[in-house]
Order: structure tokens, then sequence, then C-alpha cells
């Protein structure tokens, strides 16, 4: 049955709709290097700061300037939510909800039914969806010094993130038992990865004669991938032998399907500097790390549990959305760069461009562009601050604006929020958010 299917949509637009007390846009302001695709994405090195600058291995001695070691001392997390345009879908669904409550559906009444709630499962499953990805540098890190005639860049931290979405089926009318019913199942795809990567950089002597100084740079990086799908039959928990409902499954079988996977990748950049300002190209995942996803969908018939065997046959009916087997393989991407500084007046202009997009854990599609300006007092006492527009020209193609602030020269707050809005319970909310909080020791 479909009933408590409509519950747990009506629960996640519920759940989009509680987040809007959180500031934000996605987790891409502060640049921090995630892992597995995602939110965050392209920016000009050193325009958003140390973050910023160790996405390309050639930046580090930019940031580093004359100085001989820093690093960050902690990271309180970097969190970007997502939702998809819902908009005031959790009256329409309250609908259904009733429509489902009702006895002895006649075939008229369910002709009816299915003509006017059809379209509605379909937009549902095209649009509610929700992603929620959070990033944390490891204390210390990103970290820069100088050795071996150039400078070394050192990042660690977690990256995990999850999407809830719909896989809709179309109601169907049963005239003996008099009740609607629907294959529409609940998907979740997720993954944490826990990686590292090392990058090292230092002028090119062979371009000497051009003015400024060419820089060159590599990283190498490596991960632990820990990824998982979920299919989840939303069905009624009477109808579940087992007496679990699909919620109570998501929650128990949450890691049945898990797979680890180990995947190695390799980044490379290049800098020109003059005066200040600069120009970079970067190629992320030259080599490619791959992971791999638990199966799902397989060996339906051996499985004993009745609710664990509607779910693989539900993954089983969705086999052209849901592939039983799955690898990531977080794909090569190129980015352009440039960022303008006009003397000592401590203002900045960044941008960035990805040339081409990329697909994250969760299967979705990001090519970013970005622009900014910022200005670095040159007393620490006094604040400096960046503002950004950022928007995916792939997927989603949501836009953004951020703002950061620095104070005394440690401490670092970044928030925005997506330009983009979809109504929740008749509120117009912003589609995506993030926040991020640090603090930078520079020696």
């Amino acid at each position: 049955q479909l009933k408590s299917g409509a519950k747990y949509v009506a629960g996640v637009l519920l759940g989009c709709a509680a987040w809007r007390a959180a500031p934000g846009a996605e987790a891409v302001q502060t640049g921090l290097v995630g892992f597995g695709g995602g939110m965050h994405g392209a920016q000009a090195s050193t325009a958003l700061g140390m973050g910023a600058a160790m996405r390309n291995p050639a930046a580090g001695g930019l940031l580093l300037g004359a100085g001989g070691f820093r690093a960050g001392i902690v990271s309180l997390g970097n969190i970007g939510l997502e939702f998809g345009p819902v908009d005031n879908f959790d009256d329409e669904i309250n609908d259904l909800e009733d429509e489902l409550d009702r006895d002895n559906v006649t075939q008229q009444e369910a002709e009816a039914a299915l003509a006017h709630f059809n379209p509605l499962l379909k937009k549902i499953g095209d649009a509610a969806y929700f992603n929620l990805e959070v990033v944390q540098e490891l204390p210390v890190t990103p970290m820069l010094f100088r050795a071996f005639g150039g400078v070394i860049g050192v990042n660690a931290g977690i990256d995990a993130k999850a999407k809830f979405s719909i896989l809709d089926a179309p109601l169907t009318y049963d005239s003996n038992s008099e009740e609607l019913n629907s294959d529409t199942a609940a998907y979740i795809r997720s993954g944490v990865f826990l990686g590292a990567g090392v990058s090292y950089s230092r002028p090119l002597p062979a371009f000497a004669w051009l003015p400024g100084n060419l820089r060159w740079g590599v990283r190498g990086h490596v991960a632990q991938g820990r990824l998982r799908k979920q299919v989840v039959a939303l069905e009624d928990e009477d109808d579940d032998e087992s007496g679990d409902s699909a919620s109570e499954r998501i929650a128990d079988n949450y890691d049945a399907n898990e797979k680890s996977s180990t995947g190695f990748g390799l980044d490379a950049g290049v800098v020109w500097e003059i005066g200040g300002s600069h120009l970079g190209f970067m190629a992320r995942n030259l080599i490619a790390p791959e992971f791999e996803f638990g199966a799902i969908g397989v060996n339906c018939g051996s499985i004993s549990d009745p609710g664990k065997q509607a779910d693989c046959q539900a993954a089983q009916n969705f086999a052209g959305e849901v592939k039983s087997h799955e690898t990531f393989r977080d794909k090569t991407q190129m980015t352009v760069e440039g960022v303008l500084r006009p003397g000592d007046s401590g203002w900045s202009l960044g941008a960035a461009l990805d040339l081409n997009a990329t697909e994250s854990a969760l299967g979705d599609e990001y090519q970013w562009l970005s622009a900014s300006a910022g200005y670095a007092t040159p007393h620490f006492w006094l604040p400096g601050f960046v503002v950004s527009y950022r928007k995916n020209l792939a997927g989603s193609e949501l836009s953004y604006l951020g703002a950061g602030i620095t104070l005394l020269g440690y401490f670092r707050l970044d928030v925005g929020v997506s330009t983009d809005k979809a109504k929740v319970d008749g509120d117009a909310l912003p589609r995506s958010g993030m926040i991020n909080l640090g603090f930078a020791m520079p020696l």
C-alpha cells in the first residue's frame, strides 16, 4: 500500500521546511578539499582563503608568501543542504493520504483518484529529493610549509553525503480488495569518505624569462569510501509480516548494503603569478579514484525476512533506475581560474570555471562557475570579507550568493544561500544553504 509511502514523502518535505533556520548555500564557499565530488566546487585560489588555495596543487606558494608555515587550527565543519522544487507538495500529499484512508473505493472513485494523483506521483519522483553533505577537515589541516625546494601542502578530512529521493510508480486499483496500490519506493544513496592528500609545488625555472612566476604542482590523494544504497518499499506496517515499517527498515538496514573500498587519485595544476595577481589551471583526478557500492536487488528469493525481501524486490522493480552493481568513478575535471589584485589596495577579484561536468557519488552533476570580490585588511583588528556568486552549470543549475568574514586574522565564518526558492507550507525558502566556521594559524 502507499499510505506509509505518502507519509514518508511528507516527512521528507517537512524535513526540508525544518532547515529554514540554518543559514547558507552549498558546502562550497570555503573551498575545502572534499572527496567523492559534490557541493564543493570551482573557486579561485586564495580569493577565498586557505581552503580555496588547497584546491589547486600549484597555488600553495601564493598563500604562503614569504612565510615558512601556515595551517588551520580547527574547522567546525562545512554543512550543505539542498532540496528539490517541492512547491507545496505537502498539501497535495495530505490530500492523497486522505484518499488512501478511505475504505470500499468504487471503480468510478478509483478512476478519478488515478487521474488526479498519478501526475502528482510523477512530479514527486522528479522533484522530491533532499541532499545533505558535511565536509570536516581534520585539526591542523590544511597545512602548508616549505621543504625540498618548494611548498608542500597536506590536507585530510571526512566528506559525508546522503541523498533521499522517491522512485515513483503509478497508482493501480484492485477491484477485489477495493484498494489503491503502488510500487512507489524510497531511494537512499550515501557515502562516507575518509581521505588525505599531499601536494608539492615549485616555480618552473625553464620559464624564468616570463614576467612574474610560473609555478607547477601535483597532489596525490587517497580515500577510503564506504558507499551504500537502499531501496525501501513504502508499504503499510500491517502488510509487512516482519512488523517493521519502512522507516524502521531504513534505520535497521542502513549499512546492510555497505561496501568499503579505497581509491587513489592524482591532481595537477599550474599558476602564473604576476604582481600579486595570477591565472591558473588545474586538472583534478588525472588518475581517477574508483569506489564500489554494495550489491542491491540480487538473490531476493534467498532472503527470509519479509521486509528485506520486499525491499530487494522493489530494487528489482526499478532496475532501469537502480543498478544492482555499481562503481563510482570520480572522473577528471578541468578548471581555469584567475585572481586580480590592484596594487596594494587589499582588494581582490576572483573567478573560476569548471570546463566540464562531473557526477558525484550521489549521482548529481556539477559544473561550477564562481566569481568573488574580497578585501584583506592590513590591520589584524579590522575584519576582512568576501562576497561571491556561484552557479552550477549542470544538474540542478542552482545559483548561490555567499559571504565570508575574517576576524583578527584567524577566525573565519562563511555562509550563503541559493537564489532559487521553493514553497513549503506556503513559505518561499531557499533550496540550498551552507555554513562553515574555522580558525587559521598564519606564522
